[in-house]
């Protein structure tokens, strides 16, 4: 009897008291965003549970309560931050990259109910090496095309207001079709999965450099983290024009 009651208790505080709870914790903007402001909620890793052959029966259960999870946190993240729209910054899927064409568009389906039910906010959804590979693994146009047709991904240029966004799937070392210059009153945005700088190493491209790019948005790493840079356009990777 009293291991059951401590069963009822833990989930009662871990799945209806403890979220409550955290949410008191956000720093969250103090207003609702003006005309001349883009405020984005970015997702980085979400990484959705797929299929488990060992175990079984259990796989619904798990994946029910992890949805929901997943779920919750996001539509508390809409609702209190009022977002024009959302980045999701690659990884989406735990076993994009190696699950069977079935299995990967059951687990697809269930990100969209979890993620893409508000019409309402625009979307930039950018692949990770979970999703297509790339990391130890090549990205194969078969894996690449697979994720493509199934989800609203979004490679290449979007402008939202006066923010131009670019979204892409390459590796950084690749060179980026980012334009050189743009308007005064806007602002160049590059989004991908796999980081150009962290704590450990800095590989701008000079591409990136090049392209007055004011912000730089990565998921992978797992952590979050906002480093500060010296867009100096005659060097590349420069460890000195960087500031933690």
């Amino acid at each position: 009897v009293i291991q059951f009651c401590i069963i009822i208790i833990c989930l009662i505080y871990g799945e209806i008291m403890h979220p409550y709870m955290t949410l008191k914790s956000w720093r969250l903007p103090g207003v609702k965003q003006s005309e001349d402001e883009v405020r984005t909620l970015l997702i980085a890793d979400s990484h959705i549970e797929g299929y488990r052959s060992y175990l079984h029966i259990l796989n619904n259960i798990f994946q029910i309560d992890s949805d929901n999870f997943i779920r919750f946190y996001f539509v508390k993240a809409i609702q209190l931050t009022k977002p024009s729209g959302v980045i999701f910054l690659g990884d989406l899927l735990d076993s994009g990259n190696t699950a069977p064409d079935s299995d990967f568009a059951y687990t697809v389906s269930r990100f969209k109910k979890i993620f893409l039910f508000d019409d309402d906010l625009f979307v930039i959804l950018t692949p990770g090496d979970n999703d297509i590979g790339g990391e130890g693994v090549p990205v194969t146009q078969v894996k690449l095309t697979r994720f493509l047709s199934n989800l609203p991904v979004k490679v290449g240029d979007y402008k939202y207001k006066f923010v131009n966004f670019y979204s892409d799937y390459k590796k950084p070392e690749v060179k980026h079709n980012i334009l050189s210059g743009s308007f005064p009153n806007e602002i160049n945005v590059y989004v991908s999965h796999l980081p150009v700088i962290s704590h450990q190493f800095i590989r701008f491209p000079l591409t990136l450099l090049n392209s007055n790019a004011s912000l730089s948005i990565h998921g992978h790493l797992h952590r979050s983290q906002v480093i500060h840079w010296e867009n100096n356009k005659d060097s590349e990777n420069a460890q000195s024009n960087v500031t933690w």
